[in-house]
């Protein structure tokens, strides 16, 4: 089970993919909050008992709400490098 922290002053990681990964979580507690698509416009949050699929290559970022840590069940299905850091949501 892996635990999400909260990422920076607004709670979200850097943008990122996973390589050939993909990613499944399924949402234990808390919540996660997600930013994906062209310039980072689409959101997305998941709360206990949800599942999501990341894509692999799929450009995002993902946080918690300040204060408030999450805990999750991560899968990743794939080769090579887990993550991957990007400059923007646009690669």
């Amino acid at each position: 089970m892996g635990r999400l922290h909260d990422h920076g002053a607004r709670g979200l990681s850097g943008w990122h993919h996973h390589g050939d990964n993909d990613t499944y979580i399924y949402m234990v507690k808390g919540t996660i909050d997600l930013e994906f698509g062209s310039d980072g416009q689409e959101r997305a949050s998941a709360v206990a008992g949800d599942f999501v699929c990341v894509p692999a290559r799929a450009i995002h970022r993902e946080g918690t709400p300040p204060g408030e840590p999450a805990e999750a069940v991560v899968i990743r299905v794939g080769s090579g490098p887990t993550v991957v850091n990007v400059d923007g949501p646009d690669g």
